[in-house]
């Protein structure tokens, strides 16, 4: 399955296109600047009967700078709404968290966290 990296980079480059300008999507949270976007592969299910797709779910953080929460959980939903917008992605169960990045605070940041599902064919 060496093409499971290939597709995350696909999404990741699609959901940087879907995000607000300036707003960008990376897999290695050592590439992420703020306010942005980090996915991570969360679960790989080969439960298609051809043997060479399988259902992929990608856990997305959405993380805002760290500032007042009123004005954090705003910025949150536009990058989400944008998301849901301009990719037609519908996701549900949205969990608001304090996310902790070392690289970036030893405090928890402002995030929203929720899962999406594609599907993978190396036949692409």
């Amino acid at each position: 399955m060496a093409f499971l990296g290939f597709d995350m980079v696909a999404l990741t480059a699609e959901i940087t296109a879907a995000l607000p300008d300036g707003v960008e999507c990376v897999a290695d949270e050592r590439d992420l600047n703020l306010p942005g976007a980090l996915i991570a592969p969360e679960l790989f299910a080969f439960d298609r009967l051809d043997g060479e797709s399988l259902k992929a779910i990608w856990r997305i953080w959405l993380i805002e700078r760290d500032s007042d929460p009123i004005s954090s959980l705003n910025r949150l939903g536009e990058m989400l709404s944008a998301l849901q917008e301009n990719t037609g992605v519908v996701a549900s169960d949205i969990e608001p968290q304090a996310l902790t990045l070392p690289n970036h605070s030893p405090d928890g940041l402002p995030a929203l966290t929720f899962t999406i599902q594609t599907e993978i064919s190396e036949r692409k």
